[in-house]
């Protein structure tokens, strides 16, 4: 049920039907193979409604996923037995026990999940994740900010090319460019599209950050290294840490008391530190 990555994919091939999402490496014990082993009753989940990652200092992540299956028209009840299944599966061919379903909520229909994952790596492999975590690092900071520039360029030069007015412009088109329909109807010359995909100038750009203390934005060579890590992360997830703090954001995040809120329109970079 997971929402993300291989758990998505797992869900159509489990129900036979469609729908649904470390840089340490986890040490543990032989994995037990029973498909139906037992969840520990501890609250987890507690009020979170967000899809949600922590952080923890020893390298691990806990992942809070949230569907609602309500209105979804296929059986769902074996769901809990499956993904104990695959996460049984994925732990034999680790030879250790690197993924744990710790708490399983169905409430009718809206189905919560916690999963521990030993390490940043094991969730990424076992979810067939497009995220990265590393050392901060301006010139790879600069490159994907250069890469979503030209994205969104092409895109707004599309927009303008088959709309050809702003008036024609949907706002589901708008929002994937990255767009509201405020900042297309605000332009002087009813070609907002142009104008905005000739100011992103792409191939000059540089990555841009808000100081999540002052709200300050600055340019990707003022963010201290510092050992300070980088995630870049392109899903819509709530981001939490559980020793450390938030200190960069760039513009797909919001970050509120050192919780980040990722948008899921284009790759998001957090810079952050754990405290050890």
């Amino acid at each position: 049920m997971i929402k993300f990555g291989k758990q998505k994919k797992a869900l159509a091939l489990a129900l036979a039907f469609t729908l649904l999402m470390g840089i340490t490496t986890g040490c543990g014990k032989k994995t037990d193979t029973t498909e139906n082993s037992e969840i520990p009753s501890a609250d987890y989940i507690g009020d979170v409604t967000e899809n949600t990652l922590t952080f923890y200092s020893d390298g691990s992540i806990m992942e809070i996923a949230c569907e609602d299956y309500s209105e979804v028209n296929f059986d769902y009840s074996d769901l809990q037995d499956y993904i104990s299944s695959e996460i049984s599966q994925y732990n034999n061919e680790a030879g250790v026990s690197k993924v744990s379903l710790l708490e399983y909520q169905d409430n009718n229909g809206a189905v919560k999940t916690a999963t521990k994952y030993t390490d940043f790596d094991t969730y990424v492999g076992f979810n067939n994740m497009d995220m990265t975590l590393s050392l901060y690092d301006a010139e790879k900071a600069d490159e994907i900010a250069k890469e979503e520039a030209e994205k969104e360029q092409a895109i707004a030069s599309d927009i303008d090319e088959t709309a050809g007015s702003s008036s024609e412009v949907s706002a589901d088109e708008l929002a994937e460019a990255g767009y509201s329909i405020d900042q297309i109807q605000t332009a002087d010359d009813g070609s907002a599209a142009s104008e905005l995909s000739s100011a992103l100038g792409a191939e000059n750009t540089v990555a841009s950050f808000t100081d999540t203390d002052t709200g300050e934005v600055v340019t990707s060579s003022a963010v201290p290294a510092d050992g300070n890590m980088m995630l870049v992360i392109s899903d819509k997830v709530d981001v939490r840490l559980e020793n450390g703090k938030i200190l960069y954001a760039n513009d797909h995040v919001t970050v509120t008391d050192n919780v980040a809120s990722t948008d899921g329109n284009g790759k998001a970079i957090l810079v952050f530190y754990l405290t050890y």
